[in-house]
C-alpha cells in the first residue's frame, strides 16, 4: 500500500512541478486607444477589458470595444473574449532585437465574440466577431505590475463595422495594464 501512495505521489509531484507557476497577481486591467482602419474609413475607439492570468505565459482575455462615431451616428460595441500567449518563441525574438527580456515582451492573442452596431434610427444588428494579432509590451519596473502596451496590431473581422463592405479591419492600439 505503501509503494502505491508514494507512487502516486510521485507521478503527480513531477509533471505539477514542470508547469508554468503563475505570477503573484493572477488579474490585470487594460485599457486603450484604439483605430479601427478599413479601405473605407478610420474610426477612433476604446477598449478596456481584463485577464486572468494561469501562467507566467497565458492569460485568459476579455474585452470590451466601443466606437461611437463608426459610421455618421452610427455605433459600434464588440464583447470578445479569448486568449493571450507570450511564450519562448518570443524571448527569442526581444533578444534579437536586443531589447530586455525583463522589461520588454512580445506576444500573440486571439479573440472570438460579438459586436452590436446601432444605426443611426436606433435599429440593432448582432455579428459574430473575431480579432487576431499580437503586440509589443515594455514593462519600466519588470515587476509585472504596471504595462505600457506600446503597440497591438490585430486583424479584425468585424460585420457592419464602418460601412464596410469586407468585414475586415486592422486593429491598431495602445494603452495601459495593471496587475493586482
Amino acid at each position: 500500500m505503501r509503494k502505491h501512495l508514494l507512487t502516486l505521489v510521485l507521478l503527480t509531484a513531477v509533471p505539477l512541478a514542470a508547469q508554468n507557476q503563475p505570477q503573484q497577481e493572477p488579474i490585470s486591467v487594460q485599457a486603450q486607444a484604439m483605430a479601427l482602419s478599413s479601405q473605407a474609413t478610420t474610426a477612433a475607439a476604446s477598449d478596456v477589458g481584463f485577464a486572468v492570468h494561469i501562467s507566467s505565459s497565458f492569460a485568459l482575455r476579455a474585452e470590451t470595444i466601443q466606437s461611437p462615431t463608426a459610421n455618421s451616428g452610427d455605433s459600434v460595441n464588440v464583447f470578445v473574449g479569448g486568449i493571450e500567449w507570450s511564450g519562448k518563441p518570443f524571448d527569442g525574438l526581444t533578444r534579437l532585437l536586443r531589447l530586455d527580456t525583463d522589461h520588454f515582451q512580445f506576444y500573440a492573442t486571439g479573440s472570438l465574440g460579438v459586436d452590436r452596431v446601432t444605426d443611426h434610427t436606433g435599429d440593432v444588428h448582432q455579428h459574430i466577431a473575431a480579432l487576431a494579432g499580437g503586440g509589443l509590451r515594455y514593462d519600466p519596473t519588470g515587476s509585472g505590475r504596471y504595462t505600457v502596451r506600446l503597440a497591438e496590431v490585430r486583424y479584425g473581422w468585424l460585420p457592419g463595422l464602418i460601412g464596410t463592405t469586407t468585414n475586415n479591419v486592422i486593429v491598431v492600439s495602445t494603452g495601459l495594464q495593471i496587475r493586482f
